[in-house]
């Protein structure tokens, strides 16, 4: 599978979950933020190693880490994205980058960690993107999103 990273927009819920999970168990992370490091919560704490986008807000950074990134991983439980999670999706579909959506409302953890061990398995894939709703729109996206993460990072350890 080769090297991997895992990038995020730094928000709280579903980008920090995926932050702290590489943070906690050693794996590659980072990502474009908002001028300022803004976040819904205050400034994004330093421990996450993150690239702050001059004169860039929420928008600027989201278009960038779909630019950046070779795949996204975009984990929802809405019958409509929006925001940032929309804007994801949106951009994903006008670069024509690959992009795997996990409804959490349709899915058990096991079953989205299938899906997620199946679109990144041998894939040509360095840098994937995780997006998703942030904490206040998602109370449980931040505990979901650790875990998926957490998994997928076992899992391309024992590829």
């Amino acid at each position: 599978m080769g090297c991997m990273k895992f990038v995020s927009g730094g928000q709280t819920g579903v980008d920090r979950g995926v932050l702290d999970a590489c943070l906690a168990m050693g794996f590659d992370c980072g990502g474009w933020i908002p001028e300022g490091r803004k976040a819904e919560d205050g400034p994004i704490d330093a421990k996450y190693p993150m690239s702050e986008l001059k004169g860039g807000g929420y928008q600027d950074r989201t278009y960038q880490n779909v630019i950046d990134s070779d795949a996204m991983i975009i984990i929802i439980c809405s019958d409509i994205p929006s925001g940032g999670t929309r804007a994801t999706i949106d951009h994903s579909n006008d670069t024509g980058k690959p992009h795997l959506i996990i409804d959490m409302r349709v899915r058990s953890l096991d079953e989205a960690e299938k899906q997620i061990s199946e679109f990144i398995t041998d894939s040509p894939y360095s840098k994937v993107n995780w997006a998703g709703p942030r904490e206040s729109e998602w109370k449980d996206g931040y505990v979901v999103s650790r875990e998926l993460a957490m998994r997928a990072i076992r899992h391309i350890r024992a590829s």
